[in-house]
């Protein structure tokens, strides 16, 4: 079963915080608020990290550390 990490902010509260839940449970509506318990939240995108697998890097990919250069 895939369990990614989403963000959310509740609607209730104004709470932000992450949650590691199944796509199915998120989909479902079953993640809650944390800090008040309700279950009237969005999702919210922050950031994405990539990691490159495979190819050639001359190490100077100044901030990329998928290649450990």
């Amino acid at each position: 079963m895939l369990m990614p990490n989403y963000d959310f902010v509740c609607k209730s509260c104004g709470n932000s915080f992450t949650e590691l839940v199944s796509i199915k449970a998120k989909e479902d509506g079953l993640v809650k608020c944390p800090r008040c318990g309700s279950n009237d939240i969005k999702q919210v995108y922050k950031s994405m990290n990539f990691i490159r697998k495979g190819g050639e890097c001359g190490g100077n990919c100044s901030g990329c550390h998928g290649c450990g250069a």
